[in-house]
């Protein structure tokens, strides 16, 4: 009876000792691992953040890295260009009356009446961008036979004046092109060069 005793012990101690370490653990592992598989992705990658950050291997370089990127912000930042204001484009720089009063006197006979309106041009900002400005007032100063005045803008009517845009239709019957205005503006260099060889007798220099 005692063996039996024994034996029958024996069994149920031995069926109901408990699962060693490992398979603790591996119970463990699993259940957390089958809890993970039913969150989303989002929350996975979360919790895989998390927990990298938490762990004190890992701690170090995410401070580097935040420290990194904190201080490139802060560089781009400062380096930054600072871009100039955009502005609105503008239309002529003379406006219709102007163009409308300096053509009644592009005549060099009229040249006292375009001179008003040639000073009041002059004082835009600018006006020297503007093909419609220039023509006007270097038809004034090619009426009052100023070569060098006249020279100064046909060259900077060349480089805004372009064919395919023309003049303003206001002054377009009676503006030239800066082709056309050269042999005036050559005659008035030439002109002028030969003043300065004649003395005040008449005679050549």
């Amino acid at each position: 009876m005692a063996a039996k005793w024994r034996k029958k012990s024996k069994e149920v101690v031995g069926g109901s000792a408990p699962a060693d370490k490992p398979a603790r653990i591996s119970n463990k592992l699993e259940h957390v691992l089958v809890a993970e598989s039913k969150q989303q992705p989002r929350q996975r990658a979360k919790t895989l953040a998390r927990r990298i950050v938490r762990h004190k291997r890992f701690k170090p370089a995410v401070i580097a890295l935040v420290v990194i990127v904190a201080l490139g912000s802060f560089a781009a930042y400062m380096g930054r260009d600072k871009k100039a204001p955009v502005v609105a484009p503008e239309g002529p720089k003379c406006t219709y009356r102007m163009l409308e009063k300096a053509r009644l006197s592009l005549d060099a006979s009229k040249v006292a009446k375009l001179e008003p309106a040639v000073g009041e041009i002059e004082q835009i900002p600018g006006y020297d961008q503007d093909p419609n400005c220039l023509f006007v007032v270097l038809t004034y100063y090619i009426n009052i036979s100023d070569a060098a005045k006249a020279r100064e803008l046909l060259n900077k009517l060349e480089k805004v004046y372009t064919p395919s845009e023309g003049y303003e239709t206001v002054i377009v019957e009676q503006a030239k092109t800066p082709k056309e205005l050269r042999p005036m503006v050559k005659f008035l260099e030439e002109e002028a060069a030969r003043y300065k060889n004649i003395g005040p007798d008449g005679a050549p220099r």
